[in-house]
């Protein structure tokens, strides 16, 4: 049974739709409370990140070799357009993003990566040593989408003020493929102490944090494109940063069983 958010339902529909989520929630929200008890026994805890522990988020640098490697590759990857109905079966989609098609296409240009997953994996995986450092258990990505964002986008979408109100344990890594800082555009993510950190670093800087604890923002450049590549990870028995595509409108798998294939979704399967 393939299950699709749709906007505007009512009566039954609906009824069912509230239903699926509350489900995916609590199933997300007991296997990520399983994985963490698992953790504490076979992971030696001293060895957690205490920037992240202190402030919930971690911010880190590529090897210059590794920006360079994806800079290239993004110099010849095809540019795609977002469309309500690309998402993997199985992913949550977003059933209001019709309504914002045409902004999206005005201002933001979404770069295919799905043909260069070995590339991908080389950069992803040493990372996982320090996400687990981080979160205190592996994890596996679930989704990888790039986009680029022009000058002076207005604040809309990802550019307002948000929070992603995903499941429990749903994480992201937010890559940055030119360099970060006010003039050529960042992220800004507000702290517990409700202060504002705002990304500032070279190509290759990144930051991991939770979506759906921090309300943060994209900040558009004033001048050239501020491109970014979105890593969408969860928590998982066995780490694995392989790249998965699962679409430009899809966030993260219903249920914590569902694996989409690496190079496969709707609109390239």
């Amino acid at each position: 049974m393939q299950i699709i958010l749709k906007k505007n339902t009512s009566g039954l529909d609906l009824f069912i739709s509230k239903c699926f989520q509350k489900i995916s929630q609590f199933l997300w929200r007991q296997h990520t409370k399983i994985i963490k008890i698992f953790n504490r026994f076979f992971y030696n805890q001293s060895n957690r990140d205490s920037e992240f522990l202190e402030k919930g988020l971690k911010i880190g640098r590529l090897p210059e070799d590794q920006t360079a490697a994806l800079q290239n590759i993004l110099r010849n990857v095809p540019v795609r357009k977002i469309q309500a109905e690309d998402f993997y079966p199985g992913y949550i989609n977003n059933p209001y993003i019709e309504d914002s098609i045409s902004d999206f296409e005005s201002s933001f240009r979404f770069y295919e990566f799905s043909n260069e997953v070995e590339t991908l994996s080389s950069v992803l995986t040493p990372l996982s040593s320090k996400v687990k450092a981080c979160l205190g258990y592996p994890v596996r990505i679930v989704n990888v989408r790039c986009w680029g964002i022009s000058p002076k986008t207005p604040e809309m979408g990802p550019n307002a003020w948000h929070t992603d109100h995903f499941a429990d344990g749903i994480n992201k890594i937010l890559i940055y493929l030119t360099p970060a800082n006010s003039e050529m555009g960042t992220t800004e993510i507000q702290l517990r102490d409700n202060s504002v950190c705002s990304l500032d670093g070279p190509a290759g800087s990144w930051v991991l944090f939770n979506p759906s604890e921090f309300v943060h923002r994209g900040i558009s450049p004033s001048t050239g494109e501020r491109i970014i590549m979105e890593i969408t990870i969860a928590p998982s028995f066995r780490g694995n940063l392989r790249p998965v595509f699962a679409g430009l409108n899809a966030s993260y798998p219903w249920f914590p069983w569902t694996k989409a294939k690496a190079q496969l979704n709707p609109f390239h399967g």
